[in-house]
This record gives C-alpha cells, sequence and structure tokens, in this order.
C-alpha cells in the first residue's frame, strides 16, 4: 500500500512522559511510613521503613529523567519515520503542539518536540511553544455532569469498593498487615499508596526496598482494583465517557480535512499535530475509538476469568502511552483519495470497523461521525443532562 501512497500528515496524541507523584501522593506516603512506623511488632526486620526519605514537595509532578527519555525515544521514531514527509524542514507554519494546561504536558511537548526536529532538520529545536486547550486534552474538567454522574456517584463506583471487601483484596491488607505485625490495620488506600511508593522508588532511585512488602500476585490484584476503578470513571463504564472526547475527534479531523483541502490548492498546511495530555485523556479516547473492549465488563466478582483482559492500565496506557494518525495521499487530490492508518503505542493496529491498517479516510471519518458533527460538549456537562449507566 505505501509503495504508492505518501504520508501527509501526522496527527499525534499522546499521554505526558514519566512523572512524580502528586503533591496529596506525598502526603499520603508520610503518613504511611508514620502509620507502620508507630504501629508495626516487626519494624526491625525492615529498616528502610524508618530510613525512608520521601521526595520534596517541589518535585510534585515533574516529568522525571525516564520520562524525558521517553519522549526523546518517541520523537526520534516517528521523526524516522516520517523524515521523507517534512524534506528536512520545519516551521511555525507546518508543526503544531497542544497541551493541557498542567506543566508536565507541557514539558513533554517540548521534549518529544527537541528530538523529532533533531532527527528531522539535524537541529534540537525549542522555537515552538504548546497552545494550551484544556477542552480538548482535560474534557472532564469544568464539567459537572462527569462530576455528578460518574466521580461522586457511589452507585457507578460500586464495583471498586466492593472489589476493595473483597477476599482476593482483603487477603492483600492481611498478608501485609502480618509481614509487618500491624496492630492497627491497614486500609486499602494505605496498600495502595505502599504500591506508588514502590513503584516511584524503582523507577527514581532503581530501588526495590517497598516492593518486598508485596508479592507480585498480590500487585496484580492491587492493578486490578486501579483498572476497575479507571474502567467505570474513564473507559466502557458509561456512555457519557465516550461523549466527552468529542472535541479531540472534531481537532483531530479538522486538522486532516485542512490538509486535504490546503493540498488540493498548493498551499502550506500543518504537516505535524502533535496534542499532550494524560492517562485520562488516552483511556477515555481508547474507549471512544472502541479499542480495549472485553467481552464483559471488570468487576468485584470475576477477577480470574480477567487476568488475561485486554483493558490493563499498566499496559496499555503507560507513560508516553500514545496513538499517531498518519494520513496518507494516494493520487488525486479529491478526499477519497486518502488512506488512513493508525499507530497505538508505536504498533500499529487496526482502526475498529475496517478492514486493514490502511482504511479509506472517508471510511474513518464516517464510523467516528456522530463525534465530528453532533460534538454537545458544554451540553453533556450540564447537570440537567441525564446519562445513562451501562452494564
Amino acid at each position: 500500500m505505501e509503495n504508492f501512497c505518501n504520508a501527509v500528515q501526522f496527527n499525534y496524541l499522546s499521554r505526558h512522559g514519566a512523572r512524580m507523584p502528586a503533591a496529596d501522593d506525598f502526603v499520603n506516603f508520610d503518613q504511611l511510613k508514620t502509620k507502620i512506623v508507630e504501629h508495626s511488632a516487626n519494624i526491625l526486620r525492615y529498616p528502610f521503613i524508618k530510613n525512608w526519605q520521601n521526595y520534596s514537595p517541589k518535585t510534585h509532578a515533574h516529568v522525571e529523567d525516564l520520562g524525558r527519555w521517553e519522549l526523546h525515544h518517541l520523537g526520534n521514531f516517528y521523526g524516522s519515520g516520517l523524515y521523507d514527509m517534512f524534506h528536512g524542514n520545519i516551521s511555525p507554519a507546518t508543526i503544531k503542539l497542544t497541551a493541557s494546561e498542567k506543566r508536565r504536558t507541557k514539558t513533554s511537548s517540548a521534549e518529544f518536540y527537541k528530538a523529532f526536529s533533531r532527527r528531522v532538520t539535524g537541529k534540537a529545536l525549542s522555537d515552538i511553544h504548546p497552545v494550551v486547550n484544556n477542552t480538548m486534552l482535560r474534557y472532564w474538567d469544568n464539567c459537572p455532569n462527569y462530576d455528578l454522574t460518574i466521580l461522586k456517584n457511589k452507585t457507578q463506583m460500586q464495583q471498586q469498593y466492593a472489589f476493595q471487601n473483597s477476599s482476593y483484596f482483603q487477603n492483600v491488607i492481611k498478608s501485609v498487615n502480618e509481614k509487618l505485625g500491624m496492630n492497627v490495620s491497614l486500609t486499602p488506600d494505605d496498600i495502595k499508596a505502599m504500591f506508588m511508593i514502590c513503584a516511584t522508588d524503582l523507577a527514581v532511585r532503581n530501588n526495590t526496598d517497598w516492593c518486598s512488602l508485596q508479592t507480585e500476585a498480590e500487585r496484580e490484584i492491587i492493578n486490578y482494583e486501579s483498572d476497575i476503578e479507571d474502567y467505570y470513571s474513564l473507559f466502557y463504564g458509561h456512555t457519557l465517557i465516550q461523549k466527552l472526547t468529542c472535541p479531540l475527534w472534531q481537532d483531530l479531523f479538522a486538522s486532516m480535512e485542512d490538509a486535504i483541502n490546503k493540498r488540493k490548492l498548493g498551499e502550506t498546511y500543518v504537516l505535524g499535530n502533535l496534542r499532550f495530555g494524560h492517562s485520562d485523556t488516552m483511556d477515555t479516547f481508547y474507549s471512544a475509538l472502541g479499542l480495549y473492549h472485553d467481552s464483559q465488563p471488570l468487576r468485584a466478582d470475576n477477577y480470574a476469568a480477567m487476568k488475561n483482559r485486554m483493558f490493563y492500565e499498566s499496559k496499555t496506557t503507560p507513560f508516553s502511552a500514545n496513538i499517531a494518525f498518519i494520513l496518507y495521499n494516494c493520487g488525486g487530490n479529491e478526499a477519497e483519495n486518502y488512506l488512513l492508518k493508525m499507530m497505538v503505542n508505536n504498533q500499529p493496529v487496526t482502526i475498529p470497523g475496517c478492514d486493514s491498517d490502511f482504511c479509506p479516510y472517508l471510511k474513518v471519518r464516517s464510523i467516528y461521525r456522530n463525534y465530528i458533527e453532533n460534538c454537545k460538549w458544554r451540553e453533556l456537562c450540564n447537570v440537567r443532562t441525564i446519562s445513562q449507566a451501562v452494564g
């Protein structure tokens, strides 16, 4: 297919690079350490707990060195693959960066762009700065109906609470309590904070001390609890979730339509449209695309059956998770002369509803037409809008 088709536009959506935990997490880390030190009979067996130093509050949510490396790797990967499309030149007229209001997404856009431009032009550039667009990249923000219908709806999130009370999760708590000889029980939030210290220390300090308190099997259970939460708040757990992504769909297809129209007129257009958001941006967009759709929803009572599930957030949505849409022209100047190829986390993935990795542009537009043409984000976010829950 690529033999007679040329890439003419690159649309990119990415989660920010690996970052430090949030300020609230640091508070939770301190509270957990204090609780264990004060209530553990076995503290001498785990001397690292007393000696452990929390991270500076100033570093909260900062993109780590590992995150910068990820972004440089990805910028180089896509810059290499699309080198011919740019003909060795990048300018503000041919590249657009968009980020959310958060510093980590702006930093990520800059780091990706440095590596991408170095690969295309031979020089790492920092001349283009991201436009901030929260409605497109944090569409759940300032959306009262999302807060009311999903985040603050205990019925919507009941599967998460039920799994925390299941024998699987309770046995994790019991196991860690026994290891530490706790005279006050740890809570589900304590267990999750411990999991996060393990992950952060491993990534930042290359230290696994805290990881020794939980087994790999127990970490799988903690991951499932987190995935249940995300399934019902960000994924297929509610019909409202997919609909809220419509500003992003509109921007993607407006960009591609502009490319098609301006190529026909021989005018300069944006060759690379790069957007940097969050894990929530990726998860909601995955669900709107129809990706990682398991045959049954994640529930408190089906952990064993879901061990090989498609939606496994630490695998589907790691730091720097990305979706790329590459628009190809195959001769002729009309919309029917264009094909679209999708990459998910650097791998070609057939767009749902298409027959192959290269899918007619107009067919893809038709599949997702409702998001593109009937975007009523403000109306959806009004608390008077009635949304229907799905199982």
